[in-house]
């Protein structure tokens, strides 16, 4: 027999990570520890599937985040880290797992929605605990060849902005990244905190942080424009923009992707990809930046828990892999 039980994760990290550990991700350990506390810090949490004699045998967790942008500001839950032995890895115990979740989130009225990334295998799983299908990230392409650069360039417009690459601990990340935002759509709020784990179980990732400032202002003084989480992926001369915040009143979309293209060129990378909602506001300021879109999508689920507490179409938000189960 089983039973399932709302846990703190921080108090029950052995047994969660020994879970992960005996079904091939000994990674999951490092990002445990770099995300899971401020999760819970934050009001995030963990549900685990024990057996009579108290082995966690299966675990969900919820990672909170805060909507926010254009005046509007919602509370949502992310749900990830879906995993089961292979004992109980069937379809029953993972969708009894995540039904309890959301009707525990339910019953609380705090979160307005939740949503999910689900790999193809818990597809159904999300779908018996009332999750549907919402939007799709795309990925768009940006070859680093120096004349496509230059016409893309001439045809977007926009002016030169200063790239300098940061440490998660510099200070001036986390006013950053309560500064800025997805212009004037919306996104979930994002911290230091965030950006330090993001790859951490993921050693073919080199995650680099980057700061933008005008190239118009004394460095030590410009405010900044924009902030970018950046991955060299492998050996391969290709860099992904994973997340991005910027000053729309200040900088364009255009300004700021072309400024990451010349360094990212003048360090021998020849591609640049990132990835956009299908159909949102920001897939077509990428297009007319010269960014081609890719039929590769990563598809994203929701279930408001509540009644619809006033979301905007689809076309005005900004989510990026970050905001993925996988971050």
């Amino acid at each position: 027999m089983t039973s399932i039980e709302r846990v703190d994760a921080i108090a029950h990290r052995a047994d969660i990570t020994a879970l992960f550990g005996r079904n091939d991700r000994a990674s999951f350990e490092r990002f445990f520890d770099l995300a899971y506390p401020a999760s819970a810090a934050a009001g995030g949490c963990s549900w685990v599937v024990r057996e009579d004699n108290g082995a966690v045998v299966a675990h969900l967790a919820m990672f909170p985040r805060t909507l926010r942008g254009a005046g509007r500001s919602f509370e949502a839950a992310l749900f990830g880290d879906l995993i089961a032995d292979v004992s109980h890895r069937n379809f029953w115990t993972a969708a009894k797992l995540m039904r309890r979740a959301v009707d525990d989130l339910r019953a609380e009225g705090r979160i307005a929605l939740a949503y999910t990334d689900p790999t193809p295998p818990s597809l159904p799983v999300a779908k018996a605990a009332g999750f549907v299908p919402w939007a799709e990230l795309v990925r768009f392409v940006l070859p680093l060849n120096r004349l496509y650069l230059f016409a893309s360039r001439l045809r977007s417009g926009g002016h030169r902005v200063r790239v300098e690459i940061i440490q998660p601990d510099d200070p001036r990340l986390a006013p950053a990244l309560l500064r800025l935002g997805p212009g004037p759509w919306l996104g979930a709020a994002r911290t230091p905190g965030m950006y330090r784990a993001h790859g951490s179980g993921r050693p073919e990732l080199t995650p680099v942080i980057v700061i933008l400032t005008s190239a118009r202002e004394p460095q030590e003084r410009a405010a900044p424009l924009a902030v970018a989480l950046l991955d060299r992926l492998g050996a391969t001369r290709t860099v992904e923009i994973v997340d991005l915040l910027w000053d729309d009143a200040r900088v364009s979309i255009a300004s700021v992707v072309h400024s990451l293209a010349r360094a990212a060129r003048r360090n021998k990378f020849d591609r640049m990809y990132t990835r956009s909602l299908a159909g949102s506001h920001l897939s077509g300021e990428l297009r007319a930046a010269g960014c081609m879109a890719r039929k590769d999508g990563q598809p994203f689920h929701r279930l408001l828990l509540g009644a619809d507490p006033g979301l905007p179409p689809l076309d005005d938000w900004v989510l990026s892999p970050l905001d993925g189960s996988a971050w």
